[in-house]
């Protein structure tokens, strides 16, 4: 232990005497470790263990429901209870996030919940700080037992952390609940990257959420699932019975179950939610993020072999003086330890302040977004870890080439005249696989900066150009269909009389946004061919729908006023067989493919038990993805297809931020209760369409102009080193005869094949890597000419200015001096 505390001592001292050398190879290391450390955190956060709070998360699985075409869909409650009862080597949980509004108080506050079935905290194995859990029969029932479980954070923030809240009641959307327990301080809810306030009952549902109850609809699909497999028990064993029990399900109810199956995920495979969104790109990040690691340690190394001209003497005369070479090796890994370990603490600060970069790059949301990322203890031993593999990675090889010197050659000062040999291959090496790196990381953040400007040249299939959302619930604020039909209809028309707005109108859903309906219809004269998924998306809209978003129409009209339904008599109820056909408005794909042949115009659609009529056919648009291929969608009017919570569309004739203020002041005039929430503005919103592209073409550029710059500090060091190590030589040339150009030319030539030959290797490996993120790409191959020759220029260029730099410096020897030098 003696013998390392004096190698510390000396190699502080020693770098301590080069803080040139030291600052760069630090903060080359830094960064390499720092991006791992950030990239690995995200990873960490919402891949691998993205529950907060939540023990054993290796045996939590993702459960959704799959349509026989292989289209996802959310879980029924029917099914989810069928799941529980089963006699399954596994326990199943489902949950969905609303908004309610939370009255009494002082001051009202709209808060989020999670809709749960009872059994969540037991099955997560969360155990609440305060009261209780949920007990069975408080999920049995329908609205039989109002309570609720809250949050720790909101517990503290609402009501001061007050020891005496179990009991009391609070108002959520005008009803009375009780208060049964608090969750503890870490667990944030089963919505990754999300905070609750509160969880309720699933036997609640109709309390919380607008539409009437979707306890007992087997076809009604509107809930997230996850499972936690028993102790012992295989994903594929669990799988197996489940797909037992959708085979079952299927044969007894065939209307709503046929095909449908119930496939099991782990978090980073799972196609629904953030963490299968983010874990193509998350993927992509850490694959590149190794690349630069690579890259700096490279670098390093290249950097450790230059400074050993310094060091031949000291390394001689230590070996002829007997030192061992395992000591000298054991001294020089000493030294790059300490290197790594201020390189690690200063890669540490860089992850600080890189996990919380995910969370910046998204849009304004309609969420309560958690930064659930940091550096916890497994994040910062990766970081260790890799701190240590980084440093015998750069460390080794020049520890083994210093240490063995040819004594005597060294001695006479010889051995620096030979600028090949060993060292000089492996500083070549070095060379080569920095440029064929940085080649690599190149390509791939031009294909993403390509794929991100082509997205902009997509045709989205509307004009989102002066467009303000702003969404609004009225369901907890008590308003019924018949008074929320009025609230809407009114706003609309005092909205369209304002100054500066062109046009308004309301939707349940935001084009390109997360959230997608789909229902099953039958259209009048179309056959199905035998399976064929009937299942169409769609979205309920309001009046002048098409043109407050600049939808074209190819025929027909868009919704007006008119388009509503009669009220209903006394004694109708809501039997919708007696209703007149609603108006519907169908796609050009969806015209095209059910009315082959025939006049879409005019069509009969049946849909939730009624008649409804194509009174117009819009251009086709982008609804979910926006790299999506064209695809059958229809639109409903509002006033006959109610929802209480709809997304109010503005078209303005300016800025449409100035519009906020006049917007919120109409829906304040009609009911000062009512608030307006995810206000932005169409383009914001459309961020969240490119959100992985624009993430994977910051990092990924930044990425490659940092690996552009490693390879050039390395191309020129090396070169600049021969050229030094050449001296007699290059005077000896001279001396005979040579030009200068002929000798600039000559260093200038080895500096370009070297480039060359990295080249060569980068542009190969980059044909084949990016082939993997064709999916990852809109409107750009993985291998774009542009791009790969754009690449291979620039590289050409930069490699040519660093062997140009020391070729002059070469072709400026003076010969006299050349050769009288020892």
């Amino acid at each position: 232990m003696s013998t390392f505390f004096q190698d510390l001592r000396y190699s502080l001292r020693l770098l301590a005497k080069s803080p040139g050398f030291t600052a760069i190879a630090v903060l080359t290391l830094a960064i390499g470790l720092g991006a791992n450390t950030t990239v690995f955190s995200w990873i960490q956060s919402m891949l691998l263990e993205p529950l907060q709070g939540v023990p054993d998360q290796d045996r939590i699985r993702i459960i959704t429901g799959m349509s026989r075409s292989g289209d996802m869909r959310s879980m029924s409650v029917p099914d989810i209870r069928d799941i529980q009862k089963m006699d399954a080597p596994l326990s199943v949980v489902a949950y969905q996030m609303t908004s309610l509004n939370l009255t009494g108080g002082e001051r009202p506050e709209r808060v989020w919940a999670s809709v749960v079935t009872g059994n969540v905290f037991d099955v997560l194995e969360v155990r609440p700080v305060l009261g209780r859990a949920f007990r069975p029969e408080e999920d049995a029932a329908p609205n039989a037992y109002p309570v609720t479980v809250l949050s720790h954070a909101f517990w503290k923030r609402r009501f001061e952390g007050d020891p005496k809240i179990i009991g009391r009641t609070i108002q959520l959307n005008g009803h009375a609940y009780t208060v049964i327990g608090v969750a503890p301080p870490d667990y944030l809810g089963e919505q990754i990257a999300m905070q609750m306030d509160l969880w309720i009952p699933i036997a609640m549902q109709e309390q919380i959420i607008a539409g009437g109850s979707r306890l007992e609809e087997r076809g009604h699909h509107w809930l997230q699932a996850m499972v936690r497999l028993r102790p012992g028990v295989t994903q594929e064993q669990a799988q197996a019975a489940l797909d037992t029990l959708a085979a079952r399900l299927a044969k007894e109810y065939p209307e709503t179950n046929d095909g449908l199956r119930f496939p099991l995920y782990r978090f980073w495979k799972s196609p629904t939610g953030p963490s299968g969104f983010l874990a193509p790109v998350l993927t992509v990040l850490g694959t590149m993020a190794l690349l630069v690691l690579l890259l700096a340690c490279a670098n390093v190394a290249n950097l450790l072999l230059v400074r050993a001209i310094s060091r031949r003497k000291e390394i001689a005369i230590r070996l002829a003086m007997g030192a061992g070479r395992g000591r000298l090796i054991r001294q020089l890994l000493t030294e790059s330890l300490v290197l790594v370990i201020l390189a690690g603490g200063l890669g540490v600060l860089f992850a600080l302040w890189g996990t919380r970069l995910l969370i910046a790059f998204l849009p304004p949301m309609d969420a309560p977004l958690a930064s659930t990322f940091g550096l916890d203890g497994e994040v910062l031993t990766f970081a260790a870890v890799l701190a240590l593999l980084t440093g015998l990675l750069f460390s080794l090889a020049p520890a083994l080439q210093l240490s063995a010197p040819g004594v005597a050659s060294t001695l006479r000062d010889e051995g620096g005249s030979v600028a090949g040999g060993r060292k000089g291959f492996l500083r070549s090496s070095l060379v080569v696989t920095q440029i064929f790196l940085s080649c690599v990381l190149l390509i791939a953040a031009g294909l993403f900066v390509r794929s991100l400007g082509k997205a902009s040249e997509i045709d989205i299939g509307f004009d989102s150009r002066n467009l303000l959302l702003a969404a609004v619930d009225v369901f907890p604020n008590g308003y019924d269909e018949a008074r929320g039909t009025v609230f809407y209809r009114d706003l609309l028309q005092r909205l369209s009389g304002l100054p500066g707005i062109e046009s308004a109108t309301v939707s349940t859903l935001v084009p390109l946004d997360f959230d997608s309906w789909s229902s099953s219809l039958e259209v009048e004269g179309y056959q199905p061919a035998p399976k064929e998924e009937m299942s169409i998306g769609f979205s309920i809209v309001g009046p002048d729908y098409m043109k407050a978003l600049g939808i074209p129409l190819k025929a027909g009209r868009d919704f007006t006023f008119a388009d509503q339904d009669p009220p209903r008599k006394d004694g109708e109820g809501d039997d919708d067989e007696k209703q007149p056909p609603g108006t519907m408005i169908v796609n050009e794909t969806m015209a095209q493919r059910y009315w082959a042949g025939r006049q879409a115009l005019g069509g009969r659609v049946r849909l939730w038990n009624r008649d409804w009529t194509v009174v117009g056919i819009a251009r086709n648009g982008k609804y979910n993805e926006i790299g999506e291929a064209p695809k059958p969608y229809f639109y409903v009017p509002e006033f006959q297809a109610y929802q209480s919570r709809m997304v109010i569309h503005v078209r303005t004739a300016g800025d449409p931020l100035e519009m906020v203020e006049p917007l919120r002041s109409e829906v304040r005039a009609m009911d000062p209760n009512i608030p307006l929430s995810a206000v932005k503005t169409m383009e914001e919103h459309l961020r969240l369409s490119v959100f992985a592209q624009r993430l994977a073409a910051t990092f990924l550029g930044s990425f490659g102009l940092l690996a552009l710059l490693l390879a050039t500090i390395g191309l020129y060091s090396v070169i600049r080193y021969t050229v030094s190590q050449r001296t007699r030589e290059i005077g000896v040339r001279m001396a005979l005869g040579a030009r200068p150009g002929q000798v600039a030319r000559l260093v200038l030539d080895q500096g370009m094949i070297l480039a060359a030959v990295g080249l060569g290797i980068g542009l190969a490996a980059a044909f084949g890597v990016t082939r993997f993120l064709a999916s990852q790409l809109l409107g750009v191959s993985a291998t774009d000419p542009l791009v790969f020759v754009v690449v291979a220029l620039l590289l050409a260029a930069v490699s040519a200015l660093a062997s140009y730099l020391p070729a002059r410096v070469a072709a400026a020897v003076d010969p006299i001096v050349a050769l009288r030098r020892e």
